[in-house]
């Protein structure tokens, strides 16, 4: 983990550090990059760059820490005439 500076995320101060696999075979990426805000220590921002070299970045700008989350929010109903494969 490597500091890369400062970052202003969505009107709040970051540091950011990249992140690199330990071994770059059959590793999921190539690098990291996290932006940790400076006041509460959330995480505000990462980007992933993959082996092919495409560079993926969300930005999370409205982030609640244990926020309430119905049960029902994560029910699955198997569609009709679907075939359920158990393993």
């Amino acid at each position: 983990m490597n500091p890369v500076g400062t970052l202003d995320v969505a009107g709040r101060a970051t540091h950011g550090y990249t992140l690199v696999p330990k071994s770059k075979a059959n590793a999921p990426f190539a690098t990291a990059a996290v932006w940790i805000d400076d006041s509460d220590a959330t995480i505000r921002q990462f980007e992933v760059t993959e082996t092919s070299g495409v560079k993926r970045t969300v930005r999370l700008t409205s982030f609640q820490p244990n926020a309430k989350v119905d049960p029902r929010a994560f029910v699955f109903t198997v569609p009709a005439g679907a075939r359920v494969v158990e393993r």
